[in-house]
């Protein structure tokens, strides 16, 4: 369905006229306007990191934003199998550009243990640092945790966004 939906969209967004017929939706000789500032079309983003949205994300992509994963999968596992997926459509790779959780810490945590932009400042820095030397374009730094019980005042997430941001150019 997602897959179906995301092409009916680009469809929308380049065709004069557009018309589909699906298993899901279908129209004919729609017209939209205006038409999308950015040409062909806005970039499209998609998450996951499961087979089908790494599929998916080849397939339709600009971009592909694979949601906290861990350094290790991502350039052993996740990269060579968007590289496959990517060749498998005949498109270029799309970009990568994850989200990762921002939990800063006072000391070092265990590098076994943590999650990617979790820990201190400088392991933090690190995965920034590798995400870049991986190829992220953009590394989108979430402050929510999962659990609204957990949430922090927004003063301290703009705290540790904040000292990210002044230790690392643009």
């Amino acid at each position: 369905m997602t897959d179906e939906y995301l092409a009916a969209i680009k469809e929308l967004w380049t065709a004069e006229v557009a018309s589909m017929s699906g298993e899901f939706l279908s129209f004919r000789d729609v017209r939209t306007a205006p038409r999308p500032a950015r040409s062909p079309h806005p970039p499209i983003w998609v998450g996951g990191s499961s087979t089908a949205a790494i599929r998916r994300a080849a397939r339709f992509a600009d971009a592909w934003h694979p949601i906290d994963p861990r350094l290790a999968w991502l350039r052993d596992t996740g990269l060579p199998r968007m590289r496959a997926a990517a060749e498998a459509a005949g498109r270029p790779m799309p970009a990568l550009c994850p989200r990762i959780n921002l939990q800063l810490e006072a000391a070092d945590l265990d590098e076994e243990q943590r999650r990617s932009g979790v820990g201190s400042l400088a392991q933090v820095l690190r995965d920034l640092d590798e995400l870049a030397d991986l190829g992220s374009e953009y590394v989108v730094l979430d402050t929510y945790l999962g659990r609204p019980e957990d949430r922090r005042p927004a003063a301290e997430d703009w705290r540790m966004l904040e000292a990210v941001t002044a230790r690392r150019p643009g």
